[in-house]
């Protein structure tokens, strides 16, 4: 429901990550999720269950304009999160602990290095 303002579009960014450590995305708005193309996408791309991670967008953009998603990182302000207790976007500094998380529109000048795929397991 809009309210007078402009709201955000609902995405989600599908990032499969197959066993060989080969990864790939691919951003669906809720539209085309209801429609089920996201469904044909992991069909047509044979993904199984547990290769795929779902990410939402958090209406916001870097610094380059970019959007910014769910697992995004950067390297001063750490990876985006979604915190359920206090139901909002997050930037996590020292992931996967909590310590040190600020809301993201906290975090000027984000820039999108990579994704929390991207990082070596600890």
């Amino acid at each position: 429901m809009d309210i007078g303002g402009k709201m955000r579009e609902s995405k989600f960014k599908y990032v499969i990550k197959r066993k060989n450590g080969w990864t790939f995305s691919e951003t669906f708005t809720l539209k085309q999720i209801e429609k089920g193309e996201a469904l044909l996408f992991l069909k047509i791309n044979n993904v199984g269950e547990n290769e795929i991670h779902k990410y939402q967008y958090t209406g916001r953009k870097d610094k380059h304009r970019k959007e910014i998603f769910e697992g995004d990182k950067d390297d001063e302000h750490g990876v985006v999160v979604y915190d359920n207790e206090y139901l909002g976007f997050f930037c996590r500094p020292n992931y996967p602990n909590k310590e040190g998380d600020k809301p993201l529109y906290d975090c000027p000048l984000f820039e999108i290095i990579g994704t929390i795929h991207d990082m070596p397991k600890a």
